[in-house]
């Protein structure tokens, strides 16, 4: 039996100034099941999954060549916005300067999947959740740039082993969803609060999130623009089942001499009006609804 190697933390990897290469990658389809989901017993789950260097090995399996010799862009870490190892967190997400311009880069790296419960094989979920998020990004590319980022495309990154196994295992492919940045802080960032929900439980949002810092006024504007935007992914075939306030954001804006409501304790009285939001969101619901199977994302 093969010595077992401890799962290094992925900053061994994913560290500020790592610099990656990109080339063009076509993600495969979801699943035509309408889930968008593959979960298995334990008794179906890859029996390495617990053994890092099996995972390496596997991993090896798993990896495609791209398909051109020169990469499409190069992308140079600059912050960690989602990393670390947490219970199935599929990517490492960075900040990521792509180009001269700052984008946000999803790194799909199976090996640093943890699954604490042992119910899912982690390579085939990690390509399930790949190809349901460009689908997703494809069905509703009407609203990018505006009530979600522009998708830039997805991508493979050839990506060497952990320091002091390179001589063991070869690179793997890492796919790489590549988007827009959104200057701006999510409801958690502005005190809203909620706790945590299973993963394939749908959210709603006005159960699921609570403020502290935001008048009711405000309140009831915001919950009201996520329901709409809900409503309009809906409608072009796509069902959000992660509206928490963490994945919930509010695009920077400049402070305004102007109080757009009456509590001086509120955290947007300077920031937007509650009328704002619902009107940016109606200007988007024009046009006919997508006949498609619906993505779950």
């Amino acid at each position: 039996m093969s010595e077992l190697i401890p799962l290094p933390d992925p900053s061994t990897q994913y560290g500020v100034g790592a610099a990656f290469e990109l080339f063009a990658h076509v993600a495969p389809p979801p699943k035509e099941d309408g889930s968008g989901r593959v979960k298995f017993t334990k008794a179906d789950c890859v029996a390495v999954e617990s053994q890092p260097d099996g995972r390496l090995q596997h991993c090896s399996q798993y990896t495609v060549q791209p398909h051109s010799k020169y990469p499409s862009h190069q992308i140079i870490l600059r912050k960690g916005l989602s990393i670390g190892l947490s219970h199935l967190r599929f990517a490492q997400v960075w900040m990521v300067e792509c180009d001269g311009r700052t984008m946000v880069a999803r790194f799909y790296d199976p090996l640093y999947v943890f699954d604490d419960t042992g119910a899912y094989d982690i390579f085939l979920q990690t390509r399930e959740r790949v190809g349901t998020e460009v689908a997703a990004y494809t069905a509703l590319s009407r609203f990018q740039g505006s009530l979600i980022p522009r998708f830039v495309g997805c991508f493979l990154a050839m990506v060497s082993a952990p320091p002091g196994l390179e001589d063991r295992f070869p690179p793997r492919s890492v796919e790489i969803v590549l988007l827009e940045f959104f200057p701006g802080e999510s409801l958690r960032a502005l005190g809203a609060g909620q706790d945590e929900k299973d993963e394939d439980e749908d959210c709603d949002p006005q159960r699921d999130i609570h403020f502290t810092f935001v008048c009711d006024e405000h309140k009831t504007a915001i919950l009201d623009a996520v329901r709409l935007a809900d409503h309009l992914f809906i409608l072009s075939g796509v069902h959000h089942i992660d509206l928490k306030d963490r994945n919930v954001l509010l695009k920077e804006t400049l402070p305004s001499h102007t109080a757009f409501c009456s509590s001086a304790e509120c955290a947007l009285q300077h920031r937007l009006s509650a009328e704002s939001l619902i009107t940016q969101l109606a200007s988007q619901s024009g046009g006919e609804p997508v006949e498609s199977s619906t993505i779950r994302c």
